[in-house]
């Protein structure tokens, strides 16, 4: 031995005088990784705005809680490699300024990049060893002690993985208790900074330099009193436990998803419960109104009010009842209302999810062409007449009936048209009476509008009309809504 440990006030003046030469350095590589990690969030944001196809569609996906996973979950494991990355870039800069004096900010970077991957190794493998200590408590506590210093050692000493474990087991042997009460008197500091008010955040960060230093000066005490002949250890059995500490969470998981396996669809039908409530009560909050604008070189109307009026029939229909999978989760149905006005029947149609992000959906597809609903009407209000509509309830009685169809264009992104036809209704077959002209569409953010001629339909003014749709993709069914009896003007 070379002698006495130094004191904790001797290791806090020592720290002191370093910090007020190296503290500023170690603040800038602090402040350089945190804005690397920083780009990488941003630079992932921008990559999935970009790949949905804007920052519309990509909000209606994450409200309607229906990103595809094989789309999603290979990006977000992209986005966590990539942070991580950043993450153990800036903390193995960190770590090499504050051991080495003589490099500056830019050197530290590269210093950190070429050592980063055995600094991930070697926190790996002290991770899992106090991982597998701490199931009896006591061990991982020691074990924490023990390995406290082994990434400066990577950077002070160029010992990497399990050597650099055991030089700082080496270190602290004989000093256990002297070492656990200096970390816990810089832990304790550290935490009363943390509590100042209004202050103690920024504080904090101004006190991560003073921490590193502080065990940079117990590091070169422990070794200078340290044998070299100490530095060894089992591999294999150091290895084992650091194995069997990896594996913990995933035995974990594992163990999680074998017990909760019976109640598993449960969980499911609750949580889709949940989250359709959400998705409703964020629908109904109120809204500032956003004048109307032009899109696709028409004029956007206005859409109908959504309380129903004299001569109006609204239907509220549920957000995320269409199946999840192909075009027809994009047009989920939200509201319809129907109200005669000026000889004509306006269909209003609001959408759970901006129009364009199925353009942009279906323009990358193989097919362009979906059906979105058709409209039932029943002109003479007998039930005894006409036709029978499709859908599981198989009610009868109607004249008319209306299809709207969505079609993307594949050459021009985020644009496409729709498609309405009307058929006269005898028995199950459908008669075509013709399209509906281009200038009796119209498009909005959220929604389609449908002007139908009373001529087309065989509807006249102060007559009545029993009405109802089916929503295409919906996916408990396809059945009919409840029908509508409202007066034309």
């Amino acid at each position: 031995m070379a002698g006495q440990l130094k004191s904790v006030g001797e290791l806090l003046a020592e720290t002191w005088e370093e910090y007020k030469v190296r503290g500023l350095p170690i603040l800038g590589v602090m402040l350089l990784s945190s804005v690397l990690v920083l780009l990488a969030i941003v630079l992932a944001g921008i990559t999935l705005v970009l790949l949905m196809g804007g920052p519309a569609p990509l909000m209606a996906q994450i409200e309607s809680g229906r990103i595809p996973l094989p789309f999603l979950l290979p990006l977000m494991a992209v986005l966590f490699l990539a942070m991580s990355l950043c993450i153990f870039w800036g903390q193995s800069a960190v770590l090499a300024v504050t051991v080495d004096k003589d490099i500056g900010i830019i050197r530290a970077l590269g210093v950190g990049w070429r050592r980063m991957w055995s600094l991930a190794w070697i926190l790996l493998l002290a991770g899992g060893i106090v991982m597998t200590g701490s199931l009896l408590i006591v061990p991982g506590l020691i074990f924490s002690v023990w390995f406290a210093f082994a990434a400066f050692i990577l950077y002070g000493e160029d010992r990497r993985g399990l050597d650099a474990l055991f030089a700082s087991r080496a270190c602290v042997r004989g000093h256990f208790w002297n070492t656990l009460f200096k970390l816990f008197i810089i832990w304790l500091i550290s935490i009363l900074i943390s509590l100042v008010p209004l202050v103690g955040q920024v504080l904090s960060f101004l006190f991560v330099p003073f921490v590193l230093l502080f065990m940079k000066a117990m590091y070169r005490d422990l070794k200078e009193q340290r044998e070299d002949d100490a530095i060894r250890g089992s591999r294999v059995l150091w290895g084992g436990l650091a194995a069997i500490g990896i594996m913990l969470p995933a035995l974990g998981l594992v163990g999680a998803a074998v017990s909760l396996a019976p109640q598993w669809s449960e969980l499911v039908r609750q949580m889709r419960q949940g989250h359709t409530a959400m998705i409703q009560q964020h629908r109904n909050r109120p809204r500032r109104h956003v004048p109307a604008g032009r899109q696709e070189g028409r004029a956007v109307q206005r859409p109908l009010p959504v309380q129903p009026l004299p001569g109006q029939a609204v239907w509220r229909d549920p957000v995320g009842d269409v199946a999840a999978a192909g075009l027809s989760r994009w047009l989920d149905i939200r509201s319809v209302a129907a109200m005669g006005r000026e000889d004509s029947l306006l269909i209003d149609v609001r959408l759970a999810n901006p129009v364009v992000a199925f353009f942009n959906a279906a323009a990358a597809s193989s097919n362009s062409f979906s059906p979105l609903m058709t409209l039932y009407l029943d002109t003479d209000v007998d039930r005894q007449t006409g036709g029978t509509a499709a859908g599981s309830s198989g009610r009868g009685g109607y004249d008319r009936a209306v299809e709207v169809v969505l079609e993307a264009d594949p050459a021009t992104a985020a644009r496409g048209r729709v498609h309405v036809s009307t058929y006269r209704l005898e028995g199950r077959q459908r008669v075509s009476l013709g399209t509906l002209p281009e200038g009796g569409v119209s498009l909005n953010s959220h929604g389609i509008r449908l002007r139908l001629p009373y001529a087309l339909l065989g509807l006249e003014r102060g007559g009545r009309l029993r009405i109802c749709y089916r929503e295409y993709g919906q996916e408990q069914g396809g059945g009919l809504v409840k029908d509508s009896l409202i007066t034309l003007p």
